[in-house]
Parts: structure tokens; sequence; C-alpha cells
């Protein structure tokens, strides 16, 4: 099964879920598409989950929902 990694756009802020290997990614909510890594390969943003493709819709609620607890 795909790995998706739950991570924060920087741009918009909202959890989205992406592709744990891929390299670029559009943020379906404000459109930004933006690269996963730096240029010296390290990941750019703070993965939250990483999680099978089917648990993808079960984590983010319960992340956005600890979110709006804040």
């Amino acid at each position: 099964m795909v790995q998706y990694a739950i991570i924060k756009c920087e741009s918009c802020g909202n959890l989205i879920a992406i592709k744990e290997d891929s390299k670029t990614f559009r943020c379906p909510y404000c459109g930004v598409k933006a690269s996963q890594t730096d240029s010296f390969g390290r990941k750019r943003f703070r993965v939250y989950a990483v999680v099978d493709g089917r648990d993808v819709p079960k984590t983010l609620a319960e992340l956005k929902r600890k979110e709006s607890k804040k």
C-alpha cells in the first residue's frame, strides 16, 4: 500500500496528505506547488503522521480536530 505523509501547507496552513516518496506536490486548498525537500535533500516540512492510503481521511480528521482544540 502507498504511504502518505501528513504535513501542513506552508502557504495556507491546512493539513494535507502527500505521497511520502513524491518530490513535489500541490496543495488542494490553495494551489501552491512546493518541493518536499530543500536543496540539500532535507525535509522541509514537519511530518505529523505517515499512514497507509486507506487511513488518510481518518488521520486527517483526528489531526484537524486536535488543531481546532488549541
